[in-house]
């Protein structure tokens, strides 16, 4: 699965808020076997452009987090 930021008339930019950009985020699905068992392996891909002005510290430790909580949200 491949996703990217769009622009769309039924969801324009609000005035004062800023608005991050997905420039290529996608999941890797691959089929491995671990101790004779069939595994389904599964790699994110993401850079991302938050804007802002936020603290690359505080960038890269939610970075490290949020794809796990993102897949058990599924």
């Amino acid at each position: 699965m491949h996703f990217k930021s769009v622009e769309h008339l039924k969801m324009p930019p609000i005035p004062k808020n800023v608005r991050g950009d997905t420039l290529i985020s996608g999941y890797i699905f691959e089929e491995e076997l671990v101790n004779g068992k069939t595994n389904t392996k599964m790699t994110i891909i993401s850079k991302n452009d938050i804007k802002g002005i936020v603290p690359k510290y505080i960038v890269n430790m939610v970075a490290s987090r949020a794809p796990k909580s993102w897949v058990n949200s599924l």
